[in-house]
């Protein structure tokens, strides 16, 4: 099913993709037609859900600052500090996200 394939391409990250139209089938409009104010209402009520709908996953950079906020709080237990620091050992293993490091300000000295 094509929700289904979308899910699995897009590499998981906890947004349900059904509903998603694929590319095919995105738009009833053909080239040179106009679309209906309807349309266009319905399509901006789409991508708002949407966008809505991502922004309630975190993405690795907020993770990687909470991971360093909760290791650099000396209220934690240590045992909570220590899995706050494991979590933000694997989150920094693609080079990208280490290098965002420094630009997040994270374990500045």
């Amino acid at each position: 099913d094509t929700a289904g394939d979308a899910a699995a391409a897009g590499g998981g990250g906890g947004v349900p993709m059904q509903g998603l139209p694929d590319g095919e089938s995105a738009s009833k409009v053909q080239p040179g037609q106009r679309w209906s104010k309807e349309d266009i209402l319905q399509k901006r009520k789409d991508v708002k859900e949407f966008l809505e709908l991502l922004s309630l996953n975190p993405t690795e950079q907020k993770l990687m600052v909470m991971a360093t906020d909760m290791y650099v709080n000396q209220t934690l237990d240590k045992d909570d500090r220590l899995l706050a620091l494991e979590e933000l050992e694997e989150l920094v293993s693609p080079i990208d996200n280490a290098n965002d490091l420094h630009v997040l300000g994270a374990l500045a000295p």
